[in-house]
């Protein structure tokens, strides 16, 4: 798409603490690619190595890498992230300096505002101080926050309920509020997608599939999702389910262990990363993300464009995107029987059909261009506190 009338050409740095692909790495390689299209000249800065920096070169968008930028804390990484990052800043010039994840977020405004970056913008993809995390660390994490978008020119936040969350002195005049949107996904075939995923399964088996696509980590609350699903399987001979997980992570070992001391390795199986995971979403009857925290997930909206039933818990910007038994079934992460309750509920043929259907309805409104051009505008400084673009 070209560029709109008015709108000149921007040296834009899109910065990222990670470089693998979770909905933080989509949005930054979706406003890659669409600015570098209507004109912009785009470069990418993260730490690590990932599937992000493969993507980004296919596209043909240049990356930098930020030394010693990881999630971690660690002093010696923290001196050699700042100095890398001030030298990106130096050698690349830009105008914008668009910054994405709490830890590129602290680093990269404090060393942009001090190199005179003319506009340093931030998004929250969930506010980190909303983890379930002791007093102490919520406290600090909240003060690095504020600090982030004090020192940011603009704030983006991804949903409703982050903006709400965002710090009110000096920050929540400057934040917006854009929902990250997605394409239409080019689907694998049910059948082929459940013979690439598990070759050994038998076409007459009964079981309804349930799907996570996630990184794995705490937050995702994936032990309490396999905890129950064994218990419902236990419980419920005629309907059970087959758990199928998605990602990978620092909780990988954990849930092997889990899984196997359940003796569960029949139904629940840990697949690991897989490019391009979301081309598989047709393989599952119910897509299931029982989070404890989250800013508004991609994959909820990519589960929605594959017409599949949603159950997630109703937190950050999850309700925003997802109502309940209406278009999903919304669930209290701690409480177990509100998921044994959703799997029941989703265990009905016709009642996952309508549920699919109509968030399939529901999630064709959101287009990827528009969200580009809102955050272009964002960029130019048009828009006003607490402005919600969907």
């Amino acid at each position: 798409m070209p560029k709109t009338p008015g709108e000149t050409s921007k040296k834009v740095l899109l910065v990222i603490t990670k470089s693998n692909f979770g909905g933080a790495q989509r949005y930054v390689f979706d406003l890659a690619t669409r600015l570098t299209a209507r004109g912009h000249n785009v470069v990418v800065a993260s730490g690590g190595s990932g599937e992000l920096i493969d993507r980004l070169a296919e596209a043909g968008i240049t990356h930098r890498s930020i030394a010693g930028l990881q999630r971690d804390i660690g002093l010696y990484q923290e001196l050699r992230s700042l100095f890398s990052f001030a030298h990106i800043i130096h050698e690349e010039d830009p105008d914008i300096v668009h910054l994405n994840s709490s830890k590129a977020g602290i680093t990269g405004s404090l060393i942009a505002r001090l190199l005179g970056v003319p506009m340093i913008v931030f998004t929250a993809h969930g506010w980190a101080f909303r983890e379930d995390r002791s007093k102490v660390w919520k406290l600090l994490v909240y003060l690095a926050s504020w600090l982030t978008g004090l020192l940011a020119h603009r704030v983006i936040a991804v949903s409703q309920a982050d903006y709400a969350s965002t710090p009110s002195t000096w920050v929540r005049t400057h934040t917006t509020v854009i929902h990250p949107s997605i394409d239409a996904i080019d689907l694998i075939p049910k059948e082929q997608a459940r013979e690439e995923l598990l070759p050994d399964y038998k076409k007459d088996d009964s079981a309804l599939w349930i799907g996570t696509l996630a990184e794995l980590t705490s937050n995702k609350n994936l032990t309490h999702a396999i905890n129950t699903i064994v218990t419902y399987n236990q419980n419920h001979d005629q309907t059970s389910y087959r758990y199928i997980i998605l990602g990978g992570g620092e909780q990988t070992a954990e849930l092997q262990t889990l899984i196997k001391q359940l003796g569960a390795e029949g139904y629940i199986h840990l697949l690991g990363h897989k490019k391009d995971a979301r081309r598989h979403l047709a393989a599952f009857d119910v897509f299931l993300l029982p989070s404890k925290k989250e800013g508004l997930p991609y994959v909820l909206l990519e589960a929605a464009h594959a017409s599949l039933p949603r159950i997630a818990s109703k937190v950050g910007g999850i309700p925003e995107i997802v109502t309940h038994e209406v278009d999903g079934y919304l669930i209290d992460p701690y409480e177990p029987a509100e998921l044994t309750a959703a799997l029941q509920y989703c265990a009905n043929q016709a009642t996952r059909q309508r549920l699919g259907t109509t968030a399939k309805q529901r999630i064709n409104r959101w287009n990827v261009e528009s969200m580009v051009t809102k955050t272009l505008a964002v960029y130019t400084d048009k828009r006003n506190e607490g402005d919600t673009v969907q």
